[in-house]
């Protein structure tokens, strides 16, 4: 049974995610969310070490949260398309992929701090 992350973004208070996932290794970030065909509300995935994203190949929208070394909110692009490419982020270390409206139920913004921690599967 894979991990399970609960992400909150510690500046609101607010739950992102319940049943986030850790995509530790380089064949996980690869593979991405190319395989799923929706997230559900409490899912999203955490790619730690990227710098910048693509949906190439996949199938939804998703709603992208970019953080720094410390978990700050550098970025986020809200509903990203099925065969885009984000932008470059020169200080990110991690960027969050969640179903599109995430950012705006937790009521993220750039600044925010996020952080994660393993749960119980």
């Amino acid at each position: 049974m894979p991990l399970r992350y609960l992400i909150v973004n510690q500046t609101k208070q607010a739950v992102l995610a319940t049943r986030g996932r850790l995509a530790a290794h380089w064949w996980e970030r690869a593979i991405g969310l190319l395989r799923e065909s929706h997230l559900e509300p409490e899912e999203a995935l955490i790619l730690p070490g990227a710098a910048a994203i693509h949906t190439v190949g996949m199938r939804f929208a998703i709603d992208v949260i970019v953080v720094d070394r410390q978990g700050t909110v550098l970025a986020m692009v809200s509903g990203l398309p099925p065969g885009r490419f984000s932008p470059w982020w020169r200080r990110a270390r991690a960027v969050i992929e969640c179903p599109v409206g995430a950012i705006q139920r937790s009521a993220t913004q750039v600044g925010d701090r996020m952080v994660w921690s393993q749960t119980q599967p």
